[in-house]
């Protein structure tokens, strides 16, 4: 097992995304949350999820 992190910078959107994981059997499996300053609600500034990548053949 691999442990992998990383982020991007969305300038267009105010936001920042990451994600912490793992990389295991040709996927990435990995919690991720997205910060956004520009949001239009108070409740939405910053999400929380999980993401899971396969590889294409």
């Amino acid at each position: 097992m691999i442990v992998a992190s990383f982020s991007v910078s969305l300038t267009t959107y105010g936001s920042i995304a990451t994600w912490t994981g793992f990389l295991k059997e040709n996927k990435i499996i990995a919690s991720s949350s997205n910060v956004r300053s520009n949001s239009g609600y108070e409740w939405d500034h910053i999400t929380a999820t999980y993401d899971v990548w396969t590889k294409s053949p």
